[in-house]
């Protein structure tokens, strides 16, 4: 409910301001635009092993890009997700504990 929330809201001078070229793509990618030119490959590379890198085709849509288990923000999606669960399921009315 609320991820859309950056699209109603009056932009103030405490508002995060978002620069144009990120604009642009957040834009496309909630309108379901084509991001990405055909052919590319992902460059995610392990946090730990530089030279470690994806390598995948990526789609032009780019949901490959925000789901890639490879790269530094694997576990930050995986936190992100599961703390937005756990709020769900205690204001469900369970008992929800994190991992």
């Amino acid at each position: 409910p609320v991820s859309g929330k950056w699209l109603t809201e009056f932009p103030t001078s405490w508002w995060p301001q978002i620069p144009d070229d990120k604009f642009v793509i957040a834009m496309k990618f909630r309108l379901g635009l084509p991001l990405y030119p055909v052919g590319l490959t992902c460059a995610h590379a392990q946090s730990k092993d530089k030279t470690a890198i994806c390598g995948k085709d990526l789609d032009v849509y780019g949901d490959h890009a925000v789901t890639c288990n490879t790269g530094p923000y694997v576990s930050a999606r995986h936190s992100s997700l599961n703390g937005i669960l756990a709020q769900a399921g205690r204001d469900a009315g369970y008992a929800a504990l994190l991992e």
